[in-house]
């Protein structure tokens, strides 16, 4: 059990069969990587409690050839486009190691969906992003909560191979205390 602050607790597994590497493989089966090939980010959009559509960013490690993404749902592989950054455009450059996964995206609904419960956020769907972001470092889930009006209500920055949260962000009232107003409170606005 690990045990989050503002005094919940969330019981998880810790190996990666259980979770991470396990349930993210299909992504990588998926998508049928190339010789040379590797994923560097995985993104999935509108899921309560996981994205059941994904795109995966595939390149090749040290080239610049520019990349191939995936569109991926309910396991089976979809539409794909290749592409080249454009300039001011922060593509990842590092490959993400599947063993290294240890926290899948239901892992880090969990952790940061408490997390919002506990800052008094609703939210209606979910986005995922995992990415390396530096050398020698771990994977990142990014978990950004959405409302009924489509509107970003939080997001939270966590560890794909501890589950620890690296960084959190919510909605502050002008003090830097947490809201406590109801951020989603079933109306929205006309303009």
């Amino acid at each position: 059990m690990r045990a989050l602050s503002a005094g919940i607790a969330v019981l998880l597994p810790v190996s990666a069969a259980s979770g991470g590497e396990g349930e993210m493989k299909p992504l990588w089966d998926a998508v049928a990587l190339r010789p040379g090939e590797a994923v560097f980010g995985l993104a999935g959009y509108d899921g309560e409690p996981v994205s059941g559509r994904w795109f995966v960013l595939i390149g090749r490690p040290g080239s610049n050839e520019g990349w191939r993404e995936v569109s991926v749902t309910d396991g089976k592989a979809g539409a794909s486009r290749v592409f080249q950054a454009l300039p001011g455009e922060d593509p990842p450059h590092l490959p993400i190691d599947p063993a290294t996964l240890r926290r899948a995206a239901s892992d880090a609904r969990v952790i940061a969906g408490a997390r919002g419960a506990a800052a008094g956020i609703r939210w209606t769907d979910v986005h995922f992003h995992l990415r390396v972001r530096d050398e020698d470092s771990e994977p990142v889930w990014l978990v950004t909560f959405i409302n009924r009006a489509r509107v970003m209500v939080g997001h939270v920055y966590l560890s794909a191979r501890t589950g620890e949260i690296l960084r959190e962000s919510w909605p502050r009232t002008e003090d830097g205390s947490p809201s406590g107003r109801l951020i989603d409170p079933g109306k929205v606005s006309a303009r």
